[in-house]
């Protein structure tokens, strides 16, 4: 039987991912900023996107075939780690890889290669290796592989971190809240009821 992953075991590592993001933005040079032009706007512009962005996978995980039946399989993969999570574990899981994942993926990363290489490019590199830090199979590389475009378009064309940032929090705290409190939705078997003094 596989190993469950504590609490502790994934903070310390979104912790890592976060300050290595704040690391390179520290000692690199690059030229970023929080917000693009509104940040009310680009708040909502980004609950907005990460609602639409789970309403797609949930959709395309109610469709079947076999790689909806591959995605699947990974999230009960996922599940069995966080089966107890309460929401305040789950949103500090969520905020955490959303800041920290953004900081290095498409402030310094992305950011970076921009100066570098061409911007299909730069958005490219940077989406391939959040792609493969997120695999579990090759429809699970795929999948956070094309959010990891998507975060990086936008990016490129706000310059707004924080829209990246909220969209990305925002998509795993719903992610990680179904599949967690309500598998069920997604076909798969309910988590179990933990004992009411437990």
């Amino acid at each position: 039987m596989e190993k469950k992953l504590g609490f502790a075991e994934v903070i310390v590592s979104q912790i890592v991912i976060l300050l290595l993001g704040v690391g390179a933005l520290k000692f690199g040079v690059i030229e970023w900023q929080l917000w693009g032009r509104s940040p009310l706007a680009e708040s909502m512009q980004a609950l907005l996107a990460a609602l639409l962005t789970y309403a797609l996978i949930y959709l395309i995980c109610l469709q079947g075939g076999r790689f909806a039946v591959n995605l699947l399989a990974d999230v009960q993969k996922i599940t069995v780690h966080f089966a107890h999570y309460g929401w305040a574990k789950i949103a500090v899981i969520a905020l955490l890889a959303g800041v920290g994942e953004e900081l290095l993926f498409r402030v310094a990363l992305q950011g970076w290669l921009s100066s570098h290489v061409s911007a299909p490019l730069a958005i490219l590199v940077p989406a391939v290796i959040f792609g493969l830090l997120h695999f579990l199979s090759w429809s699970y590389f795929i999948a956070a592989t094309i959010m990891g475009l998507a975060f990086g378009v936008i990016y490129h064309l706000t310059q707004s971190v924080m829209l990246v940032i909220i969209w990305h929090a925002v998509y795993d705290l719903i992610a990680l809240g179904v599949m967690i409190k309500y598998p069920q939705w997604l076909g798969l078997p309910p988590p179990e009821k933990k004992p009411f003094l437990s």
